[in-house]
């Protein structure tokens, strides 16, 4: 018998390499010359670009148009459009969808007319002193009925009592009367004007984060407005920095809505507008954080200023903490209940039930957690100071609260302050 060739032996290597080399003379023979490509080849490869590219286009649009400007896996992409007039220019916030050039024309032509920028007066001179220029602005206005009432950011105007108001057709008017509203932090001007162009205020409850806006901020009566699109975050948001912060009066709004914050506006000077042509609120940027407090909050009001010249919001005189966002209080203050209002000192000069107010006169105290209001139960959308503000003067209230553990009702003359 043989023994078996090792395969590390030279003679295996002899037999290895004859082998390798029949094996390339009869794959040598089938090896074919290259074909030249012909001209169907390179339409068929001209038709798969064209066809690739195309759908890559109609992805593309389908993502603008279920994502608007900023597409989930490119965070950071933002897209301008910018339409024949030069002075709009569209940007979308996140989750928005695309809005055309037309229906942002549209709105604008129906609000524009409304919005008016405010001055401190100037007396005419034969120098350029008097001129009123942008940078001169304190702020903008909406009219709000067509013989002369208009609303304004009371920040804005200060204590200042000499103003004018231009108009978008470019007539100076000097204000009559100015009302300001503590509650809201809105000031009614007066002016002596008629046949002038109103929008409807819009209503907050139906809003929903996400939500597309048009903010409009004018440069000037003569100039085109700029136009930004945006979108709503939060319809009741509140900011605070320190515990003190959360505390609460019964005198004022503080919810407002959250606005995208990527609006390059100056504060004080834009209105923002529902794609319903409906005013929501003037822009404010507080702590970098672009906010809105609602039109709604004073439309309780204008009846007052319109009749009486005049306004008079109702007094409860407590100041409280909303215990659906004191997180991480202690049961001995919050009963165990986490909504409600806890009625609580914002600080000496404001302790937690005012002297002489009617809550003090009813016998409300210190630490009692007031739950409803006439059977309204208080959470985080029914707001105890929202409720109280759009009581008339006069009026009785009933309030359920917590003492010590045990329920009670207390029921409150409201007066004026």
């Amino acid at each position: 018998m043989k023994s078996k060739i090792s395969p590390t032996s030279p003679k295996a290597k002899i037999n290895n390499n004859q082998e390798l080399d029949q094996l390339y003379k009869d794959n040598l023979k089938t090896i074919e010359r290259p074909q030249k490509r012909g001209l169907g080849n390179i339409i068929g490869l001209l038709v798969l670009i064209v066809f690739f590219g195309f759908l890559t286009g109609v992805l593309g649009q389908i993502l603008l148009l279920s994502y608007g400007s900023e597409i989930p896996f490119l965070n950071k992409l933002t897209i301008f459009s910018y339409p024949v007039q030069p002075s709009f220019i569209i940007g979308s916030g996140k989750g928005n969808k695309i809005l055309s050039v037309d229906q942002v024309d549209k709105i604008v032509k129906e609000v524009s007319p409304s919005v008016v920028q405010i001055y401190e007066a100037a007396e005419v001179t034969d120098n350029l002193d008097s001129l009123y220029l942008p940078s001169n602005a304190l702020g903008c206005g909406l009219i709000l009925t067509d013989d002369g009432y208009l609303v304004a950011d009371s920040q804005s105007i200060g204590e200042r009592e000499n103003l004018v108001v231009i108009t978008q057709d470019n007539r100076i008017f000097n204000v009559d009367k100015i009302i300001n509203d503590e509650a809201s932090g809105y000031s009614f001007l007066n002016i002596d004007a008629n046949n002038l162009k109103t929008v409807t205020l819009a209503g907050v409850e139906g809003m929903q984060p996400t939500q597309d806006i048009i903010v409009i901020q004018k440069l000037q009566s003569n100039q085109s407005p700029v136009i930004i699109k945006s979108s709503i975050l939060n319809t009741h948001y509140y900011s605070a920095e320190y515990p003190a912060d959360l505390i609460r009066s019964t005198e004022k709004f503080y919810r407002q809505i959250l606005i995208n914050g990527d609006i390059r506006t100056a504060n004080n000077f834009s209105i923002v507008f529902t794609l319903q042509a409906e005013a929501i609120g003037i822009l404010n940027n507080s702590d970098g954080e672009n906010v809105i407090m609602p039109f709604e909050y004073f439309d309780d009001v204008i009846d007052q200023v319109l009749v009486n010249k005049t306004i008079k919001r109702v007094y409860l005189g407590v100041s409280y903490l909303d215990l659906s966002e004191a997180l991480n209080i202690s049961d001995t203050l919050s009963q165990k209940y986490d909504a409600g209002a806890l009625v609580y000192p914002k600080s000496e000069e404001e302790p937690a039930v005012a002297a002489q107010s009617p809550a003090l006169k009813s016998g409300l105290l210190e630490n009692d957690i007031i739950i409803s209001v006439d059977n309204i139960d208080l959470n985080e959308q029914n707001m105890l100071n929202r409720i109280i503000l759009n009581k008339n003067s006069g009026e009785f209230v009933d309030l359920e609260i917590i003492r010590d553990g045990e329920e009670k009702n207390i029921k409150v003359t409201l007066e004026n302050k």
